[in-house]
């Protein structure tokens, strides 16, 4: 897709929207990253949800989590029924498969295929609901799939390649513990990358702010730095006028 034929949108999340400017391209991949504690699953249910009430249709893809555990942290007075009852909101739950290897996860019906759980989501999910957003939680599953360094490098290109065919904007919830080089390669084939920052604040260190940052978005004049975010009771505020200063991982 070249630049003249980007579309943008707005997320809907307060603050996001000024830090990407014109807004985030439609069909693009983007990799959420962040420690523990530093909210990329609030990040990306919001994203779901703000655009759900703009009547665009979204999954959320869990390989961690049960529908009930994802939705009983995440109390900010969303309406998650309501907008699966009108179809504009899917959560596919996947916490019960299990890693096997060679490409394979281990499900209550039995043996599925990485490839054919793709193709699966793409037919039966993406195309029934017409959904233009997917979450995926996390997409660093499949790097347990694979002892081979390249078949799994070979999958994650198929699967960044089946997403882009997709035409839907993804958010890729991606886990520190990746080896190098999975993070490497999918840093490196992802149209965007946000950070998310858990970092001690304080004289000494006994607290923590959380921050965000737009590393990477292919197509957008975004803001540089890294800004500060709360989480409240109906999601996530980003101060996209105040940068942070300086950034403690530990």
């Amino acid at each position: 897709m070249s630049s003249s034929e980007i579309s943008y949108m707005k997320t809907g999340i307060q603050g996001l929207d000024e830090l990407l400017g014109q807004g985030l391209p439609r069909g693009w991949t983007v990799l959420i990253k962040g420690e523990p504690g530093s909210g990329k699953t609030t990040l990306c249910l919001e994203y779901l949800v703000r655009r759900a009430e703009m009547g665009e249709p979204g999954i959320f893809v869990s390989f961690n989590e049960t529908k009930e555990e994802v939705l009983a942290t995440q109390k900010k007075g969303w309406n998650w029924e309501k907008w699966e009852e009108q179809g504009l909101l899917r959560f596919i739950d996947m916490s019960f498969a299990r890693v096997i290897g060679r490409g394979q996860l281990l499900t209550k019906s039995g043996k599925i295929d990485l490839t054919d759980f793709l193709k699966s989501l793409l037919e039966e999910h993406i195309k029934k609901i017409d959904a233009k957003r997917l979450v995926i939680d996390p997409i660093t599953i499949i790097a347990m799939m694979y002892d081979s360094p390249r078949d799994l490098r070979f999958m994650l290109l198929r699967f960044f390649e089946i997403l882009n065919r997709a035409r839907v904007t993804s958010f890729l919830i991606y886990e520190s513990a990746a080896t190098r080089d999975t993070e490497d390669l999918a840093l490196f084939l992802a149209q965007g990358i946000i950070l998310l920052y858990n970092q001690r604040s304080g004289e000494l260190g006994w607290s923590r702010q959380r921050g965000i940052e737009i590393y990477k978005m292919r197509g957008v004049n975004h803001k540089l730095g890294v800004y500060p975010f709360t989480i409240h009771d109906k999601g996530i505020s980003i101060s996209s006028e105040f940068r942070l200063p300086s950034i403690s991982r530990k």
